[in-house]
Formats: C-alpha cells, structure tokens, sequence
C-alpha cells in the first residue's frame, strides 16, 4: 500500500538518526515497521521557506498541501498525533481530500482538545476518520463518550519499544542513582522530589515547564541534577547506568509516560512507576515494575529505599521486563497491528463510498420514477 505519514514537526531528522543506529525504530512511530512489511511509506518534503515563519502551524499547513498533491498516489493517511491531521481532516471534511486516515491518538483526550472550540472542531473532523489507535485500552470507552464515535474505529495496542536498540548496547555498571525522564503535563516531579531520600542523587530529564516546577520544588538542592534536551545515545547511556528508572504521574484520561516506561523494559530496569488507569496495559506490580499510589509520598519513598538497599532482589523482575519487551511490547507486534488498521481503514473507506453511491444512485432513480409518474 501507498502510506503516507504525518507529523506534528517534521521528524525526518529522525529517520536519518534511525538509519545511522542513533535512535530507535519506534521513535519513527511505524515508518521502519510498515517498510519492513513491504509497504510504499513517504513523508512530507521539507517545507517552503515561506511557511517557517508561523512555525509548526506553517509546517502543519505544508503537509496539508503535500497530501493534496499525493491524492491520487496515496492509499491511506498515517496521522502520528492528531494535531498533525487536523488541517488535512478539515480538507477532507470539504470534500477535498478523499482518502482514508488513521490517527495514533496521543492527547485526544486531553483538556485543551476535548473543550471549547477546539472541541467542537474535534467532533466534526473526527467523524471522517477511518481509524484511531490509542496507546491505552481505558482511553477507548472515553473516546466513544466524548466524541461520540463508533468503537469500530477504536483499537488498542501498546506502545513499542526497538528492544534490539537497547539490549545490543554496550554493558554499562550500574551506579546508585535515580532517573526521571519525560515531558508534557502528566508528569508528577513534584512527588518524585519530595519522596527522594535524604542523600540520594535523583536525575530529571525533562522539558522546561517541569524543569522549572522542579527547580522550584521546596526540596529541591544538591543531589538533584535536571536536564531539558538530551540525545538518545546520551539517554541510553543514564538508563544502563540509573540504579532505579522512576515514572512518576497524575490520573488523567489522555495518558503519559508509556515510552520511557518501555525503553526501560528493553533494558531490564528496575521501574517505579504510579499506578494510574492508562498504565494498566503495561503494569504488572512486582512482576515487570513497581507500581506506587498516585501522589503517594511515602508509597514511592519506600519503594526507592528498598530498591536502592536491596537491588538483588529484583532480578526476576529484570528478567519478566525484558521478555515483555521483546515479545508484549515489540515493534514487529506493533508493525503488525498498525498494518491490519491501516487495511481495515482502506476497506471502511471503499464501503464508505460504495454505500454513498449506491444511495445516490437510489435517490436519482426515485427522483425519476416520481417525474414519469
């Protein structure tokens, strides 16, 4: 099939750092996958100088132009974030773009897309949708309610992870600190920080807006190190050497946390992680992690103190982690997955129409049948 793919910023530095064994497949979110699979996969061409001064909305626009362009040459829209199909779906929606599209659902749920104008605008795009996959099964019933889609366009699968990327890395000993990695606003630092023990290092890496809310923690002082760009190489490198890898989030409907949750998988960590609804596909409690209370204190202090003194006794954990990841959380299940969704999207889309013609064609044939008699 003809896929084309799109993204929210343009992501084809990526590619090129995956093709030079930088970064992993599942940083590409499928490309790598569905090419392996035998399937024709493009992305958007760098963008017009004209268009840069608005930023990622100009970028955004340009792809809307490029899939314009591609119509003809394409089977099926693969949208990686739904901010990257919004402009192309308002297209469709016009009855310019008639092609069908899958969206990875990654913050559909989200406060800023569920209210408002945003929201309504949500709703009427999102009934032209084929497909959409979420990364957490909870998040399906959710969907269904607040845009008041069908679950036949719904489908779960977790999040991948490139467990070749990791494991082949070089052995790395472990030193007795934390890491904390991720962005967005379902981070909790805030209980990290307050939950660290007395003396213990603790390393953050991080956007700027939990950087700051780190920074400014009542607890924050030495022994807390926080970074807000980091490469993948690097990273791979203070997930081998972290004593624990600790995810710490808030209860919310549109998720976090599951990429780095994985990655740490791939690479037998042990994983503190709070015990939120859209971790449940992920999490069993001390058999692959260590699932904490939300905004518990105590609950993830101890769960430090005990990893940290007593890290031998974790070894099984280590084991059933890294054999999820290979197998539960794997990219070739997730190539797998998003190849049958993206099929099923093209056969939706071809009955779509066949029933609108067919009904066209009913109505043509009344409207005579009423003129004659």
């Amino acid at each position: 099939m003809r896929i084309r793919i799109i993204h929210p910023t343009d992501c084809r530095h990526e590619l090129i750092k995956y093709q030079n064994g930088l970064v992993p497949s599942h940083r590409v979110w499928g490309y790598v996958e569905l090419e392996k699979r035998g399937h024709s996969v493009a992305l958007c061409p760098p963008c017009p100088q004209a268009l840069l001064w608005s930023g990622h909305f100009g970028w955004r626009i340009w792809q809307a132009i490029w899939l314009f362009r591609e119509r003809h040459r394409t089977d099926v829209v693969l949208a990686i974030h739904e901010v990257s199909a919004l402009v192309p779906l308002i297209l469709k929606c016009c009855g310019l773009l008639n092609v069908p599209f899958v969206i990875v659902n990654m913050a559909l749920l989200h406060p800023k897309q569920t209210s408002g104008f945003r929201g309504y605008v949500w709703r009427w795009v999102l009934r032209r949708v084929e497909q959409i996959v979420s990364l957490a099964s909870p998040q399906l019933a959710n969907l269904e309610k607040m845009y008041e889609l069908k679950r036949s366009v719904l489908s779960f699968t977790p999040m991948p992870v490139d467990a070749a990327f990791f494991q082949k890395a070089v052995s790395i000993k472990e030193e007795r600190f934390c890491l904390a990695v991720g962005t967005n606003d379902g981070k909790d630092f805030e209980t990290l920080v307050s939950a660290l023990p007395l003396g213990e290092r603790l390393i953050v890496v991080t956007d700027s807006l939990n950087a700051e809310k780190v920074r400014r923690h009542r607890c924050f002082g030495a022994g807390i190190e926080v970074y807000e760009a980091m490469q993948m190489a690097e990273l791979r490198v203070l997930y081998q050497k972290a004593a624990v890898l600790i995810v710490p989030l808030i209860e919310s409907k549109h998720g976090s946390g599951h990429t780095v949750f994985v990655e740490g998988q791939a690479l037998g960590k042990i994983v503190i992680v709070s015990g939120v609804t859209n971790m449940t596909d992920y999490v069993e409690d001390r058999i692959n992690a260590i699932s904490v209370r939300v905004g518990d204190v105590a609950s993830m202090r101890r769960a430090i103190e005990e990893v940290l003194n007593k890290p031998g006794q974790f070894e099984p954990m280590r084991r059933a982690a890294k054999a999820l990841a290979k197998e539960h959380f794997s990219v070739r299940r997730y190539g797998e997955k998003l190849e049958s969704v993206i099929q099923k999207a093209a056969g939706d889309l071809a009955k779509r129409c066949s029933g609108e013609n067919e009904m066209g064609e009913f109505k043509r044939r009344k409207t005579s049948d009423e003129c004659v008699s």
